[in-house]
């Protein structure tokens, strides 16, 4: 049994139906693999910007371990440095000692020359009174006596001119007497 074109014609009507359906999802599967393919290339890109993040993040690491080094050897000379101060620190300390042993012995020599000091002044002042009742009423008997007694006066005045000098040496002890507690005033001040 042969085919006729009418045959044909109707086996094509009927094969076109039945294959507009299937015709119908291979377009819908077409779609979905071109979405499939876009959706590949959108995850190819994002893989590519994870690795590049993941290289940025590795890199961001190294700088960070290299930063830890750089502090681990901060943090070793900061207590190196430290050592160093504790080390000054008791040097300081030792010296301080040193110092109020010394100004210790200051103290005792200002005593001492304060001591001193006062017996100077107490003997000032007996010449000052020697000079004034001794010298004064000396200086009467040669002004009313004749040349031997200007002889005696010569000689007074020599024993005046030593009491002189004897103020110009009192007077120079008391200055450095004043410099000597001017400079204890300052080593108190530093110790204090």
């Amino acid at each position: 049994m042969a085919l006729t074109k009418e045959d044909l014609q109707a086996i094509k009507g009927l094969l076109k139906d039945e294959l507009r359906p299937i015709k119908e999802e291979l377009e819908i599967i077409k779609e979905e693999q071109k979405i499939i393919k876009e959706e590949q290339k959108a995850i190819k890109e994002e893989q590519k910007i994870i690795k590049e993040e993941q290289k940025a993040i590795k890199e961001e690491l190294r700088i960070i371990k290299e930063e830890q080094k750089a502090i681990k050897e901060e943090l070793r000379i900061i207590k190196e440095e430290q050592k160093a101060i504790k080390e000054e620190l008791e040097t300081v300390k030792e010296e301080q000692k040193i110092i109020k042993k010394e100004l210790e012995t200051v103290k005792e020599e200002q005593k001492i020359i304060k001591e001193e000091l006062t017996v100077i002044k107490q003997k000032v002042t007996k010449l000052e009174l020697m000079v004034e009742n001794e010298i004064n009423h000396s200086i009467q008997l040669l002004a009313e006596n004749h040349i031997n007694l200007i002889d005696k006066l010569n000689q007074a005045i020599r024993v005046s001119d030593k009491t002189l000098m004897y103020e110009v040496q009192v007077l120079s002890l008391k200055l450095r007497v004043e410099q000597l507690e001017k400079a204890v005033d300052v080593l108190k001040d530093k110790t204090a």
